[in-house]
């Protein structure tokens, strides 16, 4: 198959490997890897220009504090919600729906 072909493929889920499959030899991909690092550089240099230093860190950490602590001691109060956990192979669909929206191009997502 030609590169062009392979970029042009669409996924099935039957054909799909499975997550950490997939993603392992993308992460050891040096050059993908130095590529990301420069892209969260670049956007945290941007930040810093664009979002001056806050000077009332001591206050918000103040704030957070109470609020956590006024939380920690009221835990009886709250209900508790289970909220349910996508399975791996549930995870994994939902991606590959995404992406193959994605991939249609007259998706709407």
């Amino acid at each position: 198959m030609t590169r062009a072909a392979q970029e042009h493929v669409i996924l099935d889920l039957r054909f799909a490997p499975l997550f950490l499959k997939a993603v392992l030899p993308v992460l050891r991909n040096p050059q993908l890897r130095k590529n990301v690092a420069h892209a969260i550089d670049v956007i945290q240099a941007k930040r810093a220009w664009l979002v001056p230093e806050k000077t009332d860190w001591q206050e918000l950490r103040a704030a957070a504090a109470a609020i956590r602590t006024y939380a920690l001691e009221n835990l009886g109060a709250y209900p508790i919600r289970k909220e349910s956990q996508p399975q791996p192979e549930q995870a994994r669909r939902r991606i590959l729906d995404c992406a193959m929206r994605q991939a249609q191009p007259d998706s709407r997502i």
